[in-house]
């Protein structure tokens, strides 16, 4: 096993499939960044790979735009399975992060390119996986070549499995908050959340320098599809969670499982200091083009009021890919009626919506 001295970790976003009229883009997403960040945080060597792009100097040719029809109907893009197993061969740990079900098949094949490089070299990689569309198929995930999937935030777990990892003889049996298979039986260890907390600034900086910018840049489409040459975007957040409870949303869904899921639903923010550093940055790292991840962006007017004036930067252009609840831009008049409320700072919902 290897040491965590010189353990390696690749966080990997696979190639990507997409209905045959729908757009291709870049995968660019955010959750990675904190994982990356978390694991450098603790001094462990952790890179990030896009599988639409492939490495930073790497031929779109031969990645984005390599196309291929797929039995399913959809249109597979990105790295081959080659490619992706000469860059894994490197790694001892391999990483993802799973959101959209449409995504799950090219899961499973990161995993089963990883198991594979590792029974050619003889020696054991680490398949890992996590965000909500792992944590609700579980199951399927570790009966498609992952070894651990983590049920709560990411970013403590991974660098606790990651340790583990290295010990002669691993249990991860040990680790709250994550599903594991052992002795061909599911192990589910809940997640310990402990006491409710609103503020979530313990959280490591996103390491966008990890993400491939000059490729975005060079490649001119950002996250949503669109086609925006010369711009380098990243993906920002300000909160996690959301307050409501919408019977159609998944968060609202894992608020009723706490016992096994802990918070990770519920609403959680940054501090304005906080975002005005992580803005400051990314600014400083040439990205000029932000997409939030938030669940909910503008949950709280006054909230809103607050931040407009830290977003106000003419370097700075903005995205909201989760959509605007409008509730929050109108207000009642004396008659009941909703309106529209002329004190949000129009210069940034203009950039944003």
């Amino acid at each position: 096993m290897p040491s965590i001295d010189n353990i390696k970790v690749l966080v990997v976003e696979p190639p990507n499939q997409h209905y045959a009229d729908d757009m291709a883009r870049p995968n660019g997403s955010l959750g990675p960044t904190y994982i990356v960040g978390a694991l450098r945080e603790n001094g462990i060597i952790a890179d990030y790979v896009d599988g639409t792009i492939g490495p930073v100097d790497g031929d779109f040719k031969s990645t984005f735009y390599n196309t291929i029809e797929q039995e399913n109907g959809t249109v597979r893009y990105g790295m081959t399975p080659d490619q992706l197993a000469e860059v894994i061969s490197g790694y001892d740990v391999v990483a993802t992060s799973s959101t959209f079900t449409l995504q799950t098949r090219m899961h499973f094949e990161i995993a089963s390119i990883a198991k594979k490089v590792a029974s050619d070299r003889g020696r054991p990689i680490l398949v890992v996986s996590g965000g909500v569309n792992a944590r609700a198929l579980n199951r399927h995930f570790l009966a498609n070549g992952f070894d651990v999937i983590a049920l709560g935030d990411g970013e403590k777990t991974i660098v606790e499995i990651v340790e583990e990892f290295c010990q002669p003889n691993p249990d991860f049996s040990k680790i709250d908050g994550i599903v594991i298979k052992q002795d061909d039986q599911i192990v589910v260890k809940p997640v310990v959340s402990g006491p409710a907390q609103s503020n979530i600034d313990h959280l490591p900086y996103p390491a966008w320098d990890s993400l491939p910018l000059q490729a975005y840049r060079d490649l001119g489409v950002i996250w949503s599809g669109a086609r925006m040459p010369g711009v380098t975007f990243a993906p920002f957040q300000t909160s996690r969670g959301c307050q409501d409870k919408c019977t159609f949303c998944h968060i609202s869904m894992e608020k009723l499982q706490t016992d096994l899921l802990g918070r990770i639903g519920f609403l959680r923010g940054f501090s304005n200091e906080r975002i005005d550093e992580d803005l400051k940055r990314a600014s400083d790292m040439g990205i000029s083009y932000l997409y939030f991840a938030d669940d909910n962006l503008f949950y709280n007017k006054r909230r809103l009021f607050e931040l407009a004036p830290i977003f106000q930067r003419e370097d700075m252009r903005y995205g909201n890919p989760n959509g605007v609840n409008i509730r929050f831009l109108f207000k009642q008049d004396s008659s009941g009626r909703s309106v529209v409320d002329t004190r949000c700072p129009r210069t940034w919902l203009t950039r944003v919506m």
